[in-house]
Protein backbone atom coordinates (compact mmCIF):
# COMPACT_ATOMS: atom_id res chain seq x y z
CA UNK A 1 0.00 0.00 0.00
CA UNK A 2 0.96 3.46 -1.05
CA UNK A 3 0.77 6.31 1.30
CA UNK A 4 -0.32 9.38 -0.09
CA UNK A 5 0.87 12.77 -0.08
CA UNK A 6 0.41 14.96 2.82
CA UNK A 7 -2.73 16.96 2.57
CA UNK A 8 -0.33 20.29 2.54
CA UNK A 9 1.28 19.40 -1.06
CA UNK A 10 -2.68 19.00 -2.64
CA UNK A 11 -2.81 22.77 -2.88
CA UNK A 12 -5.46 23.35 -5.51
CA UNK A 13 -2.94 26.25 -7.35
CA UNK A 14 0.03 23.33 -7.13
CA UNK A 15 -2.26 20.89 -8.94
CA UNK A 16 -1.73 20.73 -12.71
CA UNK A 17 -5.66 20.41 -13.89
CA UNK A 18 -7.91 21.29 -17.05
CA UNK A 19 -10.68 23.34 -16.63
CA UNK A 20 -12.97 20.35 -16.39
CA UNK A 21 -10.78 18.71 -13.91
CA UNK A 22 -10.86 21.78 -11.50
CA UNK A 23 -14.48 22.12 -12.08
CA UNK A 24 -15.04 18.59 -10.97
CA UNK A 25 -12.83 18.97 -8.08
CA UNK A 26 -14.76 22.04 -7.04
CA UNK A 27 -18.09 19.89 -7.14
CA UNK A 28 -16.59 16.82 -4.53
CA UNK A 29 -15.08 19.93 -2.48
CA UNK A 30 -18.37 21.49 -2.10
CA UNK A 31 -19.58 18.26 -0.51
CA UNK A 32 -17.35 17.44 2.65
CA UNK A 33 -19.35 13.46 3.31
CA UNK A 34 -18.87 12.49 -0.09
CA UNK A 35 -20.59 12.50 -3.50
CA UNK A 36 -21.11 9.97 -6.33
CA UNK A 37 -19.68 10.08 -9.94
CA UNK A 38 -23.82 10.11 -10.94
CA UNK A 39 -24.44 12.89 -8.82
CA UNK A 40 -21.23 14.88 -10.09
CA UNK A 41 -22.32 14.33 -13.48
CA UNK A 42 -25.90 15.42 -12.33
CA UNK A 43 -24.64 18.68 -11.19
CA UNK A 44 -22.05 19.30 -14.04
CA UNK A 45 -24.81 18.41 -16.98
CA UNK A 46 -22.86 15.52 -18.22
CA UNK A 47 -22.70 11.93 -18.29
CA UNK A 48 -20.85 9.27 -16.27
CA UNK A 49 -19.13 8.22 -18.72
CA UNK A 50 -17.75 11.47 -19.62
CA UNK A 51 -16.61 12.35 -15.85
CA UNK A 52 -14.65 8.92 -15.41
CA UNK A 53 -11.62 10.43 -16.93
CA UNK A 54 -11.48 13.31 -15.01
CA UNK A 55 -11.91 11.35 -12.34
CA UNK A 56 -9.35 8.63 -12.86
CA UNK A 57 -6.85 12.14 -13.21
CA UNK A 58 -7.96 13.60 -9.89
CA UNK A 59 -7.18 9.66 -8.32
CA UNK A 60 -3.90 9.76 -10.25
CA UNK A 61 -2.90 12.91 -8.44
CA UNK A 62 -4.22 12.30 -5.35
CA UNK A 63 -6.44 15.14 -5.18
CA UNK A 64 -9.05 12.89 -4.19
CA UNK A 65 -9.65 9.41 -2.93
CA UNK A 66 -12.65 7.21 -3.74
CA UNK A 67 -14.45 4.85 -1.16
CA UNK A 68 -17.38 1.83 -1.72
CA UNK A 69 -19.80 2.46 1.36
CA UNK A 70 -20.28 -0.25 3.52
CA UNK A 71 -24.12 -0.71 2.62
CA UNK A 72 -24.41 -4.73 3.22
CA UNK A 73 -26.61 -5.23 -0.03
CA UNK A 74 -25.84 -7.24 -3.01
CA UNK A 75 -24.12 -5.80 -6.47
CA UNK A 76 -21.10 -2.85 -6.60
CA UNK A 77 -22.01 -0.22 -4.50
CA UNK A 78 -21.59 3.24 -6.35
CA UNK A 79 -17.75 4.83 -5.42
CA UNK A 80 -18.69 8.13 -3.07
CA UNK A 81 -15.29 10.71 -3.74
CA UNK A 82 -14.26 12.69 -1.44
CA UNK A 83 -11.58 16.23 -1.99
CA UNK A 84 -8.02 15.97 -0.28
CA UNK A 85 -7.30 19.24 -0.73
CA UNK A 86 -7.30 21.81 1.98
CA UNK A 87 -9.88 24.45 1.88
CA UNK A 88 -7.37 27.59 1.71
CA UNK A 89 -9.98 30.06 3.03
CA UNK A 90 -10.80 27.56 6.54
CA UNK A 91 -6.96 27.17 6.78
CA UNK A 92 -6.02 31.04 6.71
CA UNK A 93 -9.06 31.86 9.02
CA UNK A 94 -7.99 29.47 11.51
CA UNK A 95 -4.24 31.36 10.99
CA UNK A 96 -6.00 34.51 11.79
CA UNK A 97 -7.75 33.41 14.71
CA UNK A 98 -4.13 31.78 16.09
CA UNK A 99 -2.54 35.59 14.86
CA UNK A 100 -5.26 37.42 17.14
CA UNK A 101 -5.07 34.72 20.20
CA UNK A 102 -1.20 35.38 20.12
CA UNK A 103 -1.62 39.47 19.73
CA UNK A 104 -3.81 39.27 22.58
CA UNK A 105 -1.16 37.38 24.59
CA UNK A 106 0.69 39.84 23.92
CA UNK A 107 -1.25 42.91 25.04
CA UNK A 108 -1.90 40.86 28.21
CA UNK A 109 1.12 39.64 29.03
CA UNK A 110 4.24 41.93 28.28
CA UNK A 111 5.21 45.18 29.41
CA UNK A 112 5.34 47.10 25.27
CA UNK A 113 3.16 44.24 23.24
CA UNK A 114 4.69 46.99 20.61
CA UNK A 115 8.00 46.07 20.81
CA UNK A 116 7.88 42.26 21.40
CA UNK A 117 5.70 42.16 18.37
CA UNK A 118 8.75 44.18 16.44
CA UNK A 119 10.89 41.39 17.27
CA UNK A 120 8.33 38.93 16.16
CA UNK A 121 7.76 40.01 12.59
CA UNK A 122 11.67 40.76 11.99
CA UNK A 123 12.09 36.79 13.71
CA UNK A 124 9.64 35.93 11.46
CA UNK A 125 11.07 37.75 8.21
CA UNK A 126 14.56 35.92 9.30
CA UNK A 127 12.76 32.96 9.22
CA UNK A 128 11.12 33.35 5.66
CA UNK A 129 13.95 34.84 3.92
CA UNK A 130 16.23 32.49 1.92
CA UNK A 131 18.50 34.91 0.73
CA UNK A 132 18.47 38.62 0.10
CA UNK A 133 15.96 40.48 -2.27
CA UNK A 134 15.54 43.75 -3.97
CA UNK A 135 12.58 45.92 -2.71
CA UNK A 136 10.59 44.88 -6.18
CA UNK A 137 10.83 40.87 -4.87
CA UNK A 138 9.82 42.12 -1.40
CA UNK A 139 6.87 44.62 -2.65
CA UNK A 140 5.80 41.33 -4.75
CA UNK A 141 6.14 38.96 -1.45
CA UNK A 142 4.14 41.20 0.65
CA UNK A 143 1.67 41.57 -2.24
CA UNK A 144 1.59 37.72 -2.57
CA UNK A 145 0.41 37.56 1.29
CA UNK A 146 -1.83 40.16 1.30
CA UNK A 147 -0.79 43.06 2.49
CA UNK A 148 -1.11 45.15 -0.44
CA UNK A 149 2.14 46.82 0.04
CA UNK A 150 2.54 51.34 -1.57
CA UNK A 151 5.58 52.49 -1.85
CA UNK A 152 5.82 55.49 -0.05
CA UNK A 153 5.66 58.48 -2.10
CA UNK A 154 8.08 60.82 -0.12
CA UNK A 155 10.10 58.13 1.97
CA UNK A 156 12.53 59.00 4.48
CA UNK A 157 14.49 56.04 3.25
CA UNK A 158 14.91 53.94 0.45
CA UNK A 159 12.80 51.12 1.98
CA UNK A 160 9.97 52.59 3.58
CA UNK A 161 6.84 51.26 2.67
CA UNK A 162 3.05 51.60 4.04
CA UNK A 163 0.91 48.35 3.89
CA UNK A 164 -2.87 49.23 2.82
CA UNK A 165 -4.66 46.73 3.58
CA UNK A 166 -3.53 44.18 6.22
CA UNK A 167 -4.24 40.51 6.02
CA UNK A 168 -5.55 40.24 8.62
CA UNK A 169 -8.49 42.30 10.16
CA UNK A 170 -7.34 45.14 12.25
CA UNK A 171 -8.75 45.05 15.83
CA UNK A 172 -7.86 46.89 19.45
CA UNK A 173 -5.74 44.27 19.63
Amino acid sequence: MTVPDAVSNLFVESLKLSAKQRTVLDVIHEHPRGITAARIATIMGTTVNTLRGHLDELLAQEAIRAEAPNVGSRGRPALVYYSRVPDNRAIALEYITLVRVFAQYLLETTDDPRAVAYDIGRTWAREISTEPCDESELLVRLAQMGFDPVPVEEPHNLADTQLAAPPVEQSNV
